[in-house]
């Protein structure tokens, strides 16, 4: 992956009609020109003139093959390079700048827009009026009597606390809550009580220190929250607020507005240096509905809009590619592309830009049905703030909309997902991944004043594989829709490496079945810059994978000073982490078995600079076991430490080891060489404060008995359920010469699986 923005298309075949356009600036370019020439290198479209570093046409192109290059005045900045446009490409023109917002008009634009309140109003009190009293009673009623929070303080001694940090943007949060709700209440009912509270609520954060403790440059969570409450504040109360008060928020709104934009556009440039995750989500969750609110008023807000829908055509997202996948895991998906179909459908409404028929929202739903499932727990791989619990609400209100906006032939099982989330998520609104975040029941009426619900499809029991290309996962799944004999198996090898929300986890996997947690993704969520996440969480030494000499894959996080990111000296650490990622070089499914090949040498070269390969090879034989061979080869002697992680001990035996809990239970066996086991439940380098409480986790490490130079490990992993256990013996039946080697798994009935290398690859027979 790339952490600058890259030359594109070159030599691809565009899976959108027009393709998009991207590059690096050379130096102080003020605009560009893009020339197409087709097969016979006639000029056949121009592009003049074109503002920034990335653009979408506003034209659809003959399917085909062309050439382009971009320049500067008589300046060449992108050489010319060939690409195509597939027939069947999706096509997803952006209009040209002029005309291009001329269907906004009065207050509000943001959701609604005046010639829809008649319509809130008559449907709060008919389809919608199970939605709407839940909305007054937890989104609107808190509010009307509670005073308006003080401006949050400044941390204590200058330091950040996650505990305050969290406290101060769930505050800000609020403060949205308050004037947002009774804002939509006022419009619905026209009830002055809702009125004045929301005016009461939007007066007093407009008062608050624009460079203080909500600033972006302080706390960018609370400054988002704040920013976006002036927004829908100045938009639905536009008509009710004197033109002193109308003046007062603007002028807030803007400053805060321009500070954010500035950030993302000129400080850490997001259209330039592609990766930063809070950059990213400020587009979607803040800068669209602040630029809505004052589009026409002034100028900068059209400046604003224009760089948000231009890079949603254009770059988004940096985190994935046409399969729909996210690097950074579906929680954080979960407040990435959340914020995003919520931005691109205020959009939709106010200009009429259909974003969602770009391919990756095509498709991203699909990565969230196979990596968060809504059944289970200590799954998929990255940052999960709901680490340990179920997946959460959210996701299942974004997969609705999903269901009905994004065309995708897997819709109506984004709607089963959605009601999945619904019935698990239950009671835990509270939570603070859900109550900092989003109020669920303003989010019924977001949706169905937007959408129409699609019918609910089941999925199927027959098994399933799913090969995230753009992020390298695959999901396997078997009676998803089904708990208690839902197995579900999670591999990543990623070339996105360790870089913001991933981590060192190249080659490794999680595992699920029948309802329990088996091999799990450990430790807990306390907070981006806790030692659980430092220390623990972020390393290799946390996920089923392995270590080479004691020494997992590179993913050391420090901070940034802000003269590094100024400077540019922050890209070395980006360069690293980034570099140290992975490859799926291999997922087919033949004969009912599923054989997955990842390497990880790139993830290790840091650490363990000996290193010439490393290859994990999986097989899922008969929908009923794994086997999985290491293979690592080393210019020096070195053991090799083969981990994997439970919530409860492990039983220990001769080359094998099992864990059962509930009737459910994994047993592991090694051939092949000698594995010397222990377990331990303790977070090695996590100050014990951030875990008190919390419940114990195990985890096993198999070291080969011998350093080598060479390793072939040699596993089987059997999840079972203790009514229908069966017997199964792992064993190497014949080391070949060269690369080869022959693999035999037998079951007590009878069954004989053999697995054979040969060129390579192996392949499994009965």
């Amino acid at each position: 992956m790339n952490y600058y923005v890259y030359d594109r298309p070159a030599g691809t075949a565009s899976s959108e009609n027009p393709p998009r356009f991207t590059w690096m600036p050379k130096g102080e370019e003020t605009t560009y020109r893009i020339e197409v020439y087709d097969s016979s290198h006639q000029l056949r479209y121009e592009f003049d003139p074109v503002p920034i570093n990335f653009f979408t046409p506003d034209i659809l192109m003959e399917p085909g093959s062309y050439t382009y290059r971009v320049l500067s005045g008589n300046r060449e900045i992108v050489p010319e390079k060939a690409f195509s446009i597939r027939e069947n490409a999706s096509e997803t023109p952006l209009p040209r700048r002029a005309g291009r917002y001329d269907a906004i008009k009065s207050h509000p634009r943001i959701w609604l827009s005046e010639s829809d309140i008649p319509i809130l109003r008559s449907r709060v009190n008919d389809d919608l009026k199970p939605y709407w009293e839940r909305f007054m009673e937890t989104g609107v009623r808190p509010w009307l009597s509670m005073p308006p929070h003080t401006e949050p303080l400044p941390y204590p001694n200058g330091r950040r606390v996650i505990p305050i940090w969290r406290k101060m943007y769930t505050d800000c949060q609020e403060a949205l809550y308050a004037v947002k709700h009774c804002a939509v209440a006022y419009k619905a009912t026209g009830n002055p009580e809702y009125l004045a509270a929301s005016k009461r609520w939007l007066l007093a954060i407009a008062d608050w220190d624009t460079d203080g403790p909500t600033a972006r440059s302080y706390n960018d969570e609370s400054s988002f929250r704040i920013t976006t409450a002036l927004a829908w504040g100045y938009d639905w109360l536009y008509e009710e607020l004197t033109p002193s008060e109308r003046e007062k928020v603007k002028g807030v709104l803007l400053t805060r507005g321009r500070e954010l934009y500035n950030y993302v556009r000129e400080q850490i440039q997001i259209h330039i240096r592609l990766l930063d995750s809070h950059g990213v989500r400020s587009l979607s969750m803040t800068l669209v509905p602040a630029a809505l609110a004052l589009y026409g008023e002034e100028p900068e807000a059209e400046q604003w809009l224009n760089y948000t829908i231009e890079y949603f055509f254009t770059i988004f997202t940096p985190w994935g590619g046409d399969d729909g996948g996210w690097a950074e895991g579906p929680t954080y998906w979960q407040s990435g592309v959340s914020f995003f179909t919520e931005a691109i459908s205020l959009i939709k409404k106010a200009t009429g830009l259909d974003v969602f028929k770009r391919p990756f929202f095509k498709n991203t739903g699909d990565f969230i049905l196979n990596t968060y499932c809504q059944d289970l727990r200590f799954m998929a791989f990255g940052d999960m703030s709901d680490l340990g619990d179920y997946p959460g609400l959210k996701a299942g209100y974004t997969m609705r909309i999903l269901s009905a906006a994004s065309g995708s032939p897997n819709r109506g099982r984004y709607a089963w997902y959605y009601n999945q989330a619904l019935e698990r998520g239950k009671g835990t609104e509270g939570m603070f991944y859900n109550y900092g975040w989003w109020n669920f029941d303003f989010d019924e009426l977001f949706f169905h004043m937007l959408y129409e619900p699609v019918p609910c499809e089941t999925p199927a029991p027959a098994m399933s594989v799913k090969w995230f290309h753009d992020v390298g996962w695959v999901c396997v799944h078997k009676n998803m829709a089904d708990e208690k004999n839902h197995l579900a198996f999670y591999f990543k090898s990623s070339p996105y490496g360790s870089v913001s929300h991933s981590h060192g986890d190249q080659n490794a996997f999680v595992l699920h079945a029948f309802g329990e947690p088996l091999a799990i993704q450990s430790g807990y969520y306390i907070g981006f810059w806790s030692s659980m996440h430092t220390q623990w969480r972020r390393h290799t030494k946390s996920k089923n994978a392995v270590l080479i000499g004691g020494k997992g894959q590179f993913a050391t996080l420090r901070q940034n000073t802000v003269a590094e990111e100024r400077n540019g000296s922050a890209k070395s650490q980006f360069d690293s982490l980034m570099a140290a990622n992975g490859t799926v070089e291999e997922c087919t499914v033949r004969d009912g078995c599923v054989y997955i090949t990842g390497d990880a040498a790139n993830a290790y070269q840091k650490t363990v600079p000996g290193l010439r390969s490393i290859k994990r090879h999986v097989m899922f034989i008969a929908e009923t076991f794994f086997v999985i061979v290491d293979e690592i080869e080393l210019s020096q002697a070195e053991p090799v430490d083969w981990l994997l992680h439970g919530l409860h001990p492990f039983t220990l035996g001769d080359n094998r080891f099992s864990l059962v809990h509930n009737g459910v239970g994994l047993e592991v066996q090694f051939a092949g060489c000698v594995m010397n086991m222990e377990q331990s439940n303790e977070f090695e380098g996590v100050d014990q404060e951030e875990i008190e409480g919390l419940a114990e986790q195990w985890h096993l490490k198999a070291t080969t008995s011998e350093a080598g130079c060479s390793h072939r490990i040699v596993s089987l992993l059997y999840p079972f359920k203790e009514e229908s256990r069966e017997n199964l013996v792992l064993e190497v039946v014949q080391e070949c010469d060269g690369d080869e080697m022959n693999i035999c798994v037998r079951v007590e009935n009878g069954r004989e699986y053999y697995i054979e290398k040969r060129h390579g690859k192996y392949d499994c027979r009965c």
